[in-house]
């Protein structure tokens, strides 16, 4: 956090906060009464709350909470807890691999709830709590639950899931049951944001806790209660899943419908547990002939013998072999009639949807080959749309299959028909390296081709005139590029991370710049800016470490944070009258940097606080640097105060 964007009173309040944290961990229950009547009130009191609820004791906790304490942290305007949705009497419970995993948790920077060492003086560990008074603390924290904003319901939830029977125990007979949200989410009736710290956490569960918890779950919501299955819980505990109780128990206990059969089949294969191939029988998952077949040849192929030998043992002991074979005859004799270009064909290659005014959007790439041309129609229907993540290996709810086939793709030939193109339709195609865009397309979307990493050239027709964020991003081998003219705005992250471009000359139309544009652009060495723009904007040219010149336009007023961080190659920046700001950190680790010419007009510059660290310059670890600056301007008053060398302008 910046030290001069906080006003006073917040910096009290976060020193009052610090206080009270620390008399938490190491005062007693007085003390920190004591200390309440000096510092009147405390408005982010959570941590210390936590802190007692873990480590200190019933006393230490009423003490809080009778001076106002209380869990809630209504306003995040300091940035340092960050703690979404949940609270800090999470610390009561004992913390394992599944909780570790939580989002909530570890990426929350809530201390108390994973880490040990708290004393840094000494280095020792505070002990946490016997059970025994954690649950003398948990049964006052339920009955003052409104006025301290204990969130009872979620607790039991993180409890279940950790395996904490004893406080499970004591919530449900307190009256705690599980929030509607959560239930919702556990069932698939509502897509909750917390779904993907749910599936994070059951990949720190072992077998036994696995079917604990659901067993623990299905009591709370009924006997009956399906749950609900992702990609998200099959990746999460794959290792276990192939297990053949594990299995079973996935069959039983959760949506089938929403599984990827042929997926997880292979995975089996892959694996060769024939037990759980048994299983899937059982359950009416080889009766399709193709599917039985595809299994065998995949067996085959990857050297999977005993999986390989099940599965021909089955088909001799259940097919109708005379009824198969007449059936594939009928099959080869169609494919050898059809048309290549038939709709029936085309099908099994696209997804596509049709519009009201009758035109096509293609949806989803399902071929195997490496160089595609997409139809200008299938059957009378005109192919104008290439939709959201239609080629890409990052699409969602698309199968590993699918992912290898689509990151193989070399060349993509679209019709003239094309008009639109949806967000990330390319993305993560990394083996791309030709694509044409057809004249009539308008707009570039969002990440279109980001992370297309073997993509060296694009041309764009001068027909677009709108390019989305991250568009270009990642694409490693991109090694030139033309904006047309036409379009006023270059987008957040163009060509982020874009690490053969040398050079780029933006059009005289560009009005606006996003953020990160040329960020990671190593072999950037020169940017024609135009001279429209309003602002740098924050870490627009950040580890562009071959960027050697830089000619900032008058028409700037503003330099963002980080803009110029890590250009190791730049020597002299001179930055024009009419920039009013500078951000932080704009200039740090500018090893090179000798010259740094800053206006009268300069108002503002901003430097960089984190916790309790001396603030850092916008010239941090930039050591060579002169400043030249006005005469009695602020820019002068910056740098003898942050001790920057500097020389004052002749008049």
């Amino acid at each position: 956090m910046n030290n001069e964007d906080i006003t006073q009173k917040e910096r009290e309040e976060l020193e009052k906060t610090s206080r009270l944290e620390n008399a938490a961990l190491f005062g007693t229950a007085q003390e920190i009464a004591e200390l309440y009547k000096e510092l009147g009130s405390v408005e982010v009191s959570a941590v210390a709350l936590g802190y007692a609820c873990r480590y200190r004791g019933p006393e230490h906790v009423k003490a809080l909470v009778e001076n106002g304490a209380d869990f809630n942290i209504e306003n995040d305007s300091y940035g340092r807890y960050q703690c979404w949705n949940t609270n800090y009497a999470i610390g009561l419970l004992d913390i394992n691999m599944a909780l570790e995993r939580s989002y909530y948790i570890h990426d929350g920077e809530i201390d108390l709830r994973i880490k040990r060492l708290l004393n840094a003086d000494n280095g020792t560990a505070k002990l946490v709590l016997p059970l025994d008074k954690r649950l003398e603390i948990l049964r006052y924290l339920y009955e003052n639950k409104e006025r301290v904003g204990f969130d009872a319901d979620k607790l039991l939830f993180y409890a279940i899931m950790g395996r904490n029977k004893k406080i499970t125990a004591e919530l449900k007979e307190l009256g705690a049951a599980l929030a509607e949200s959560t239930a919702k989410m556990l069932t698939g009736n509502s897509r909750s944001y917390a779904w993907d710290e749910y599936c994070g956490m059951l990949g720190g569960l072992n077998k036994e806790d696995i079917f604990g918890f659901y067993g623990d779950i299905s009591a709370e919501l009924g006997e009956d209660t399906v749950m609900h299955f992702t990609e998200g819980i099959y990746y999460s505990t794959f290792r276990r899943i192939m297990e053949p109780d594990v299995f079973e128990f996935m069959l039983k206990r959760f949506n089938t419908s929403k599984m990827n059969k042929s997926q997880i089949l292979k995975d089996i294969v892959r694996q060769d547990k024939t037990d759980c191939l048994v299983i899937a029988e059982k359950h009416g998952w080889l009766k399709q002939a193709c599917r039985r077949d595809e299994l065998i040849k995949f067996a085959s192929d990857n050297g999977k013998t005993e999986a390989a030998a099940w599965l021909l043992d089955f088909k001799n002991r259940t097919a109708d072999l005379a009824a198969e074979q007449e059936k594939a005859e009928k099959k080869m004799m169609r494919e050898l009639n059809a048309s290549p270009d038939s709709v029936s064909e085309l099908k099994k290659i696209w997804s596509y949807i049709k519009r009201e005014d009758g035109t096509l959007v293609i949806t989803s790439y399902k071929g195997d080959k490496t160089e595609v041309t997409v139809p200008e129609m299938i059957g009378k229907s005109v192919v104008t749309e290439i939709g959201d993540y239609a080629f890409s290996t990052g699409a969602p709810r698309i199968s590993r299959e699918t992912i290898r086939r689509r990151a193989g793709i070399t060349k993509i030939t679209l019709p003239d028909s094309i008009s639109v193109i949806g967000a990330n339709a390319f993305a993560q195609c990394a083996a791309l390296t030709e694509i044409n865009i057809p004249d009539g397309v308008t707009e570039l979307p969002t990440g279109v081709f980001s992370s297309c990493s073997s993509l060296k050239a694009v041309k764009i027709p001068a027909s677009v005139k709108t390019i989305g964020d991250n568009a270009f991003a990642y694409c490693k081998a991109l090694e030139e590029i033309n904006i047309p003219d036409g379009v006023t705005e270059i987008p957040n992250g163009l060509f982020q991370a874009c690490s053969s471009i040398k050079a780029v000359i933006i059009p005289a139309s560009v009005r606006v710049m996003g953020n990160y544009v040329f960020m990671g652009c190593s072999m950037l060495e020169s940017v024609a800016l135009p001279a429209s723009i309003p602002a740098i904007g924050a870490n627009m040219f950040g580890l562009c470490v071959s960027l050697q010149k830089i000619d900032i336009p008058s028409s700037v007023t503003k330099i963002g944070a980080w803009a110029f961080q890590n250009c190791r190659s730049l020597k002299s920046v001179t930055v024009p009258e009419g920039v009013t700001e500078i951000g932080e950190r704009a200039f740090i680790v500018c090893g090179s940097l000798e010259i740094l010419k800053l206006p009268a007009s300069v108002k503002k510059i901003k430097n960089y606080k984190y916790r309790d660290h001396e603030p850092q310059t916008i010239l941090y670890n930039t050591n060579s640097v002169t400043v030249t600056v006005p005469p009695k301007s602020y820019a002068e008053k910056y740098c003898k105060r942050n001790g920057i060398k500097y020389k004052v302008m002749e008049d």
